[in-house]
């Protein structure tokens, strides 16, 4: 296979570096495409590795990362439901993490990538969720890559299902308003708790489209305030979904923005639901109990390395740590995403009220 330059994201990048070790970061979905296929491209990265490696440092020094390699090819798991695998190999480290999320391909030789870079790699998530109310009737979409596709319900979406299911007392109102007035609540009541049930299978940012008054109207009686990131004015229960993507496209170009904004309501739905921890400590101690889904950290802030639980981590692997970890901030990276939790970097005014880390556990 042809290597390609360092300037691809795909490339295979060899650093300087008196350690000879390898990092590979590729997409492995077994769930998504034959198995065959996986191990043909990944045995063609090994050849392209061996070959770099065996030049760049010598028999001597390359041969036993390329028997740890080796090892670890053959022995990935083929069962996995997660979407992508790094690899770490120098001749005293051998270790395998199964991400769940998608990546760029990337492999690099030398000790200068680390498991933070890893989290580099990762392709941005652009899914997002939208509410479109209308007066008598509603859709939930799923956004993803500049595509809608409509969530069914399994339940009424129309406002027409609710004519026969208010009190008797309001059947004797006089003024048509009252009831209808009683049937929209009812109606927006409704549409709430389904997207309750659907942002339990899709934690994502919801964007909610609706008339002034009836998103008003929704915003006072939902309880799922925390989840929408804008609320955008206007009648558009009837438009096509062409239509809703240009509406979408201001507000999707600054994504950066609404995906912080988005992970500081995460934030305090988990410290409200009392399953957030935060500082270094604290964090450090809840992600032993492998019940984390999501760790934010400040993208170049250092952490200790002095710490009880750093010195344990490490402790068996080699005389030093692997070339991958650089701080205990590091091997929590490594821990989350080992018990299939996700990691992301937020903004430095994000975290300062939770000491530049925080943790936010499955609830």
């Amino acid at each position: 296979m042809k290597l390609l330059t360092a300037s691809r994201e795909s490339s295979l990048t060899r650093k300087s570096s008196q350690l000879a070790c390898i990092s590979i970061i590729a997409s492995f979905e077994p769930k998504m495409a034959p198995v065959q296929q996986l191990k043909s491209h990944l045995k063609k990265l090994q050849d392209s590795v061996e070959n770099e490696l065996l030049l760049s440092y010598g028999v001597e020094k390359a041969m036993p990362v390329l028997e740890n390699l080796q090892g670890l090819i053959s022995h990935l798991d083929y069962t996995t439901h997660r979407k992508s695998v790094a690899i770490f190999v120098s001749a005293e480290t051998s270790r395998v993490l199964y991400p769940d999320f998608e990546v760029e391909e990337k492999v690099v030789i030398g000790e200068n990538f680390g498991i933070r870079d890893l989290m580099m790699c990762r392709k941005e998530d652009g899914r997002h969720l939208v509410l479109v109310l209308g007066a008598t009737y509603s859709s939930i979409y799923l956004g993803d890559d500049g595509k809608l596709q409509k969530l069914c319900l399994n339940k009424a979406e129309s406002i027409a299902s609710f004519v026969n299911d208010v009190p008797e007392r309001v059947g004797n109102f006089s003024d048509p308003s009252e009831r209808e007035e009683v049937l929209q609540t009812k109606f927006l009541h409704h549409i709430d708790n389904s997207m309750a049930i659907i942002l339990q299978a899709y934690r994502l940012p919801l964007f909610v489209i609706g008339g002034r008054r009836l998103g008003g109207h929704f915003m006072k009686i939902t309880r799922n305030r925390q989840y929408i990131v804008s609320l955008i004015h206007g009648s558009y229960a009837e438009a096509p979904e062409h239509i809703l993507q240009g509406l979408l496209q201001p507000y999707l170009e600054n994504w950066k923005a609404i995906r912080q904004s988005y992970l500081s309501q995460e934030l305090e739905r988990a410290r409200d639901a009392r399953k957030l921890s935060w500082g270094l400590e604290a964090v450090s101690y809840a992600v032993t109990h492998k019940n984390s889904r999501l760790l934010l950290l400040e993208k170049n802030y250092c952490y200790s390395v002095d710490s009880d639980l750093f010195q344990e981590a490490t402790e068996g692997c080699s005389k030093k740590k692997p070339f991958y970890i650089g701080d205990e901030a590091d091997m929590l990276i490594e821990k989350v995403l080992e018990y299939g939790g996700d990691v992301e970097f937020a903004d430095e005014a994000l975290l300062t009220s939770y000491d530049h880390i925080a943790l936010i556990q499955y609830y």
